[in-house]
């Protein structure tokens, strides 16, 4: 029914078992369980750290000097929230220190 309803975007029939399993179980909660996964290689304020030393360094670079495939390194980018500009690694919403330190450098 999910097929004729959905097309190609239905979910797996494997999911659909995991849903059906979970809300036989009367749990009704649609986040995801917390999981163990693979254990992280490394920390992200390891990654927080290279960055303030050198944030011209590109991903392949930074995925090197961690010793992890370079999809780790998007994904941990963008999980703590850094965006590249202009060649360099910054936070995709600046903190309050950095407005002011911008306004202090270019006053309006």
């Amino acid at each position: 029914m999910l097929v004729e309803a959905y097309g190609q975007n239905a979910p797996p029939e494997s999911t659909c078992r995991q849903w059906f399993r979970r809300f036989k179980n009367h749990n009704s909660d649609l986040e995801d369980n917390e999981h163990e996964g693979a254990p992280k290689r490394f920390k992200d304020e390891v990654l927080e750290a290279i960055l303030d030393k050198d944030p011209c360094q590109s991903k392949t670079q930074l995925a090197e000097e961690l010793n992890v495939i370079q999809q780790c390194i998007s994904k941990r980018l963008h999980r703590i929230g850094m965006v590249q500009k202009e060649g360099n690694w910054l936070p995709h919403d600046l903190t309050e220190r950095m407005t002011s330190e911008n306004n202090v450098r270019n006053p309006a």
